[in-house]
């Protein structure tokens, strides 16, 4: 398969639907590996896919860590107590305007369509942007959340 005008990659798409839970309908997923397509190759993808969101949000979907060029180990780890702060502040966020029923203020979709963090995100930038900025309690509690919309996608 030809992915760029460049150069051809050599990968398999694999294609499911994840498993309908109560209140949850399936979900199509298409996986494009290296791996040949297989149950397993799909079961795993689904089962780290979260992970694969929380580093996005970490990274580049919030704090920039890419764009530290910190080389010195101890500043780095340091960087990373921070942000490990920082992070629960902004689930802790994301939790309350949740439990608020907020949501929709924040995220206009019919559905939950962004993450817990990226909710939070997204309130605490508008926050700072008004001179508001939310009291930080660190205490999360226990939360069921609604499932997030993705159509299509993974």
């Amino acid at each position: 398969m030809r992915l760029t005008s460049e150069a051809d990659w050599r990968c398999h798409l694999a294609i499911t639907w994840t498993t309908p839970k109560p209140g949850e309908p399936a979900e199509l997923c298409a996986v494009m590996t290296n791996w040949v397509p297989s149950a397993w190759v799909l079961k795993h993808y689904l089962r780290r896919i979260h992970i694969e969101e929380g580093f996005r949000d970490e990274k580049s979907g919030s704090f920039d860590l890419h764009h530290s060029h910190l080389r010195d180990p101890q500043r780095l780890d340091r960087l990373l107590l921070a942000m490990a702060v920082a992070v629960l502040w902004i689930y802790e966020l994301g939790e309350q305007a949740l439990r608020e029923d907020k949501r929709a203020d924040i995220d206009p979709a019919y559905e939950r369509q962004l993450s817990v963090f990226q909710l939070a995100w997204r309130a605490l930038r508008r926050a700072i942007a008004c001179t508001a900025v939310p009291r930080c309690t660190l205490r999360l509690r226990p939360f069921h959340l609604a499932p997030v919309y993705r159509g299509a996608k993974c």
